[in-house]
């Protein structure tokens, strides 16, 4: 696919178009949610991440996706900084269950965090270019009004469809920045004010992993079935597992004091965040290649087996699209993010390869 054009939506966030080298549609149809998968050589290895299109399936002559520059992003560091109109990248997909068309509910909330907004974007340009017929509730949470993705859009979207109803909360109001919003994190209070009769209405759920922690267990408070409530993490996984001792420590319930801080599990708590120091003093075995290496507590199965040559196949490296799924033949493994995993994978004994760290030996099918 070919960069069409680039668009700045906040100081670290930009939209890229890509249209088909050759003009025409683009040649695939996906659902409101779901995501692109993109690679690209960086240096002498090919890199690969998963974004979600922002665009809607009705606009069918290109696609987008919006894109937060991190610091420790390899491949959202070079969208920003090499990319340029009129580059090519290579587009596998689209893939991803997070979706929402419109069936199956008469309403639909959707609560995201910084870049999550994404997904739900998608899925509300879909529902309003189908002058879907339902409400639709944005609850959106930033860190401060600079960062509000698609603020002058949602508000435009706003005025012309009265059934979509937009509430945003930032931590900071920046410094001469108008703000009539909520200030702080997304309370009890503030999201059962936000959405009338919310136990009754479906929820999609999409952001850091500890605004995804914090916000379940408010749904739980107001009474929303689990059953209703759909996820997707954003973001890199940065949790480690604890330093090598005699024997590992059962993970124990971790508390989330602010919104979009400290990473953490959206369905169960993880383990330590003390940082791992020391050497190896587990061993993964791969059985498929008969190859083995040591396994530091701070590596995934993932990089050891990147760096040994072993062939995994990844896309997201965030525990979302499952595209790493391995089968673990021995030992034990924590994973941060486990989104991506069925609860058939987890009794077959299925981890996610990007996710999975051990303080004890692997062997594992690949």
């Amino acid at each position: 696919m070919r960069v069409a054009a680039i668009a700045r939506e906040t100081p670290h966030v930009r939209s890229f178009r890509f249209v088909p080298p050759d003009g025409g549609p683009i040649p695939f149809a996906f659902a409101p949610g779901q995501f692109l998968t993109f690679s690209a050589e960086v240096g002498d290895r090919i890199v690969r991440r998963s974004y979600t299109i922002a665009s809607p399936p009705t606009r069918t002559s290109y696609v987008e996706i919006t894109v937060k520059r991190e610091e420790d992003g390899e491949f959202s560091r070079l969208l920003h900084d090499k990319i340029a109109v009129g580059d090519t990248l290579e587009v596998r997909g689209p893939s991803g269950a997070f979706t929402f068309d419109g069936g199956g509910a008469s309403s639909i909330v959707l609560i995201a965090g910084g870049v999550g907004i994404t997904p739900m974007m998608c899925v509300i340009r879909y529902l309003t270019d189908m002058s879907w017929p339902g409400e639709i509730f944005l609850v959106l949470a930033a860190r401060n009004t600079d960062e509000l993705i698609f603020r002058e859009e949602l508000e435009y979207l706003q005025r012309r469809y009265p059934k979509l109803h937009v509430v945003a909360a930032v931590g900071t109001r920046s410094e001469g920045t108008a703000w009539m919003g909520l200030e702080g994190q997304i309370t009890k209070d503030a999201l059962a004010h936000a959405v009338p009769d919310l136990a009754k209405r479906r929820v999609h759920l999409c952001g850091p992993p500890p605004m995804m922690h914090a916000i379940r267990g408010i749904l739980a408070e107001l009474g929303v079935p689990e059953n209703q409530i759909k996820t997707e993490a954003f973001g890199p996984a940065t949790g480690l597992v604890p330093p090598p001792r005699p024997q590992p420590p059962a993970p124990q319930p971790a508390s989330v004091s602010r919104l979009i801080e400290k990473v953490e599990d959206a369905t169960e708590a993880p383990p330590s965040r003390t940082p791992a120091t020391g050497p190896a003093t587990a061993t993964i075995s791969f059985a498929l290649s008969a190859k083995s290496a040591p396994l530091p507590p701070d590596k995934t199965v993932l990089e050891v087996a990147e760096s040994i040559g072993v062939p995994i196949d990844y896309s997201c490296r965030v525990g979302t699209c499952g595209l790493c799924k391995t089968k673990l033949i021995s030992g034990k493994a924590t994973m941060e993010v486990q989104d991506a995993l069925t609860e058939t994978d987890k009794a077959s004994g299925i981890i996610l390869a990007c996710q999975a760290r051990s303080l004890g030996d692997l062997t594992v099918a690949a």
